[in-house]
């Protein structure tokens, strides 16, 4: 029952979301995945089901950074989807490199670039609300 209501609630969030909430959105998702890989590669020793769920996060990571490049609009004159999509390949390129090493410094490197995107997002989610 408090899962059915919960989902309900997360769909309401989405479809009520401003576009650039949305975006935010993932962001947070992209972080949360790749916070979740990066606690399960932060052992001293790694086991099969670390790397298993290492693995996981990091895909999880990449399918949601491949999403936004699937929405990004190359028709607008002087956007930068161009931009962002250099930088969302260089995303999944170090993912990629995470995955291989399951080095948890790897992995927060990846975390910390999202954040600072992610945090510039909401600077200008605020400034239109202003």
């Amino acid at each position: 029952m408090a899962r059915k209501a919960l989902n309900s609630y997360r769909k309401i969030s989405v479809e009520t979301a401003t576009p650039i909430r949305r975006v935010i959105m993932v962001y947070d998702g992209i972080i949360k995945f790749l916070e979740y890989a990066h606690n399960h590669s932060n052992k001293p020793s790694l086991e099969a089901e670390d790397y298993e769920k290492i693995n996981t996060g990091l895909l999880k990571a990449e399918a949601l950074i491949t999403e936004l490049r699937l929405g990004l609009d190359f028709t607008v004159e002087g956007g930068i989807a161009n931009t962002l999509n250099d930088l969302y390949v260089f995303w999944i390129e170090q993912i990629s490199l995470a995955n291989q090493e399951k080095k948890p410094e790897k992995i927060y490197e990846i975390i910390t670039l999202v954040t600072e995107l992610r945090d510039g997002w909401i600077e200008a989610e605020q400034s239109l609300k202003v």
